[in-house]
């Protein structure tokens, strides 16, 4: 991960001289997001963030318009695009609403925020979140035939809400960023401590009720990006055991008594795979055979198997891909 370049922008607008009134939580959403992203879960560095907040300047369309270009246009591996504000829509359109807004001239159009993101050439990688009304218009703009604008490979989107829908804020944050620190804390983390962009939106899309916002995700990538990393639920040391102990996917691997650490005969290296077989079986990579629960499994000297999750990660380490 060390030689991955990876920049961050993030904006929250709390004041507002315009119709939609004051926030309360956005500058807040935005500090919390930098503390997030700036380091993974063991404090290695992960996104170099830029923060734009407007109890520190005025974020007008003119700062937001060249910040976001500025962003697009360095060479890096992944860039991310967070906003927090006022989000609103016209003509088909949405606009990320500026300090500045004013009737026909409300801040910066999705439309021109995918044209840049689409246009650039020298980032790999463009992951946009958008916390704000209406953020859903994002990926539905129109092209010139008409149909929605695709999004050119590397581009992800992940938005609080449909384009019809308000984005919510609660005690001092919005909703959905509180959702969103949720995941990327671990939530949304696979076995290995892994976030990507899909897996955030998927855990979003179930914290997020039916009644509630609903979250908007569309991506055009061959394969998925780690965001952040969290801590494991298995080491890798440990995954790549999968191999050992179980020759094929499709392995029973056999139990007795002298592997749970109470019984004899006493055995220290069956133990000490019972532990690991354990914490495969807590991470859902391991179950046991005939009991609902490994010790039982051992006493009665039944077996243990993969789930399928279980065989996905079997599969990675024969691949030699952890």
């Amino acid at each position: 991960m060390s030689g991955i370049k990876r920049i961050a922008l993030l904006v929250g607008i709390n004041d507002y001289n315009w119709d939609g009134g004051q926030l309360q939580g956005c500058i807040n959403d935005a500090k919390s997001m930098e503390e997030m992203l700036s380091d993974h879960h063991d404090g290695a560095p992960n996104f170099h963030c830029k923060r734009l907040t407007s109890d520190e300047t005025r974020i007008d369309q003119k700062k937001l318009r060249k910040s976001i270009e500025e962003l697009f246009s360095k060479e890096m591996d992944i860039v991310l695009f967070y906003f927090s504000g006022h989000g609103t829509e016209k003509n088909l359109d949405g606009y990320l609403v500026t300090q500045d807004a004013e009737k026909y001239k409300e801040g910066v159009s999705v439309s021109e925020i995918i044209n840049l993101a689409n246009s650039s050439d020298k980032v790999k990688e463009i992951l946009i979140v958008l916390d704000c009304c209406h953020s859903g218009h994002l990926g539905n703009i129109p092209n010139m035939k008409g149909e929605p604008a695709l999004l050119r490979k590397g581009v992800s989107i992940l938005t609080a809400s449909l384009p019809n829908e308000y984005a919510v804020e609660r005690d001092g944050q919005g909703l959905f960023t509180k959702t969103i620190l949720e995941g990327f804390s671990g939530g949304a983390a696979d076995t290995l401590g892994n976030v990507t962009a899909a897996s955030l939106y998927n855990y979003v899309d179930k914290m997020l009720g039916p009644w509630e916002q609903r979250p908007v995700f569309k991506s055009h990538v061959t394969e998925m990006t780690n965001l952040r990393e969290c801590a494991p639920k298995v080491s890798k040391e440990n995954i790549r055991k999968l191999t050992d102990y179980f020759p094929d996917a499709d392995y029973n691997y056999p139990l007795d008594k002298s592997y749970e650490s109470t019984e004899q005969p006493k055995s220290e290296e069956n133990e000490a795979i019972f532990n690991i077989l354990q914490k495969f079986t807590a991470a859902g990579l391991v179950q046991p055979n005939g009991e609902e629960h490994m010790y039982f499994a051992a006493m009665n000297e039944k077996s243990c198997s993969l789930t399928a999750l279980g065989k996905f990660y079997w599969q990675q380490v024969k691949n030699r891909k952890i």
